[in-house]
């Protein structure tokens, strides 16, 4: 069979970044994407009211690929969303505006897992410093068990890179836009895999990202613990949901702690605990109505399967 006919029966992959006021790296992720050996694709760089000239330098550049340019800041889980509404591949590959494909058959490679696993439903890419080229910190954790051609147990991609089947990230969803940014990827990966779908960690499909350290700011710490909450009351079992309800204080002073496995000291830029504390607690009651609209509890199985990887995963 000529390669041509090959390609023909092979699945078009939409590759989706969403920007906002980084022109010169969605510009070298974009030269990366193009770079790619897989012929079937298409690039859709979403941007988020970027001011820094991104959607102009793009459509004078890269008059080949799909630009949409939102009139506000819709989070990166809503302009990803809008991204596949849009998207007409049967997979999805999301990357981040700050990161760039390792070698130019990443795409080829993730094409290849989706062919081999019948059951699975997101790929999740191995996250490397685009500086020093190490396993990165916030590299997704998995069961040390598997290997390279079928991939490693795991209970959530990084957003840095990753895949989904199209019809699946419809199925199950999609990303929350509530949560705005951090941990709607294990919010959705949980649907997926209630869905007996698989999420697995394929450590031979690299992408490099620029972030070299985790985030310290107030606002990052608050909203990783904010989004933790909702989305233990939108996606865990009553148990689960009544231990987290029964104390709403200690429920929250839980909640404080809640580091993802790094060190955070839960204060401001001037080492304060309460303000940030108190606007953690109104963040939370505010959006509780919605979350507890959307509430649709993992099964057990599920469950089950998230603590087994959350006590013994890896993610080196």
């Amino acid at each position: 069979m000529s390669s041509e006919k090959q390609q023909s029966t092979l699945p078009l992959v939409s590759i989706i970044t969403v920007s906002w006021n980084r022109k010169e790296d969605v510009s070298e992720l974009v030269e990366s994407l193009l770079k790619q050996t897989y012929k079937k694709k298409e690039i859709i760089v979403v941007d988020n009211a970027s001011t820094d000239g991104t959607v102009e330098f793009l459509r004078k550049n890269y008059p080949n690929i799909r630009i949409i340019a939102l009139k506000r800041n819709c989070g990166l889980h809503g302009g990803f969303n809008i991204g596949v509404a849009i998207a007409k591949g049967d997979i999805i590959v999301g990357v981040d505006h700050d990161c760039v494909l390792e070698d130019e058959h990443t795409i080829d490679k993730v094409v290849k897992c989706f062919m081999e696993n019948s059951r699975l439903g997101i790929v999740a890419f191995k996250v490397c410093s685009y500086f020093s080229k190490e396993i990165s910190w916030d590299n997704p954790l998995h069961l040390p068990n598997g290997d390279s051609r079928q991939g490693y147990p795991c209970i959530a991609y990084n957003g840095c890179g990753y895949a989904i089947l199209k019809n699946v990230y419809v199925k199950a969803g999609g990303l929350d836009e509530q949560f705005f940014i951090y941990y709607g990827e294990l919010d959705l990966t949980l649907r997926v895999i209630d869905m007996k779908y698989e999420c697995r960690y394929f450590p031979e499909v690299v992408v490099l990202h620029k972030s070299s350290s985790p985030p310290t700011s107030s606002w990052y710490k608050k909203t990783i613990r904010r989004n933790w909450i909702w989305l233990t009351l939108k996606n865990f079992p009553l148990r689960e949901t009544v231990k987290l309800m029964r104390l709403p204080f200690k429920a929250l002073r839980k909640a404080l702690n809640k580091n993802d496995g790094r060190s955070y000291k839960f204060t401001n830029s001037r080492g304060n605990y309460m303000p940030l504390f108190l606007d953690l607690l109104i963040e939370v009651l505010l959006g509780l109505p919605q979350i507890l609209k959307k509430r649709g509890p993992i099964s057990c199985e599920t469950y089950t399967y998230y603590k087994i990887i959350a006590a013994n995963g890896v993610n080196n």
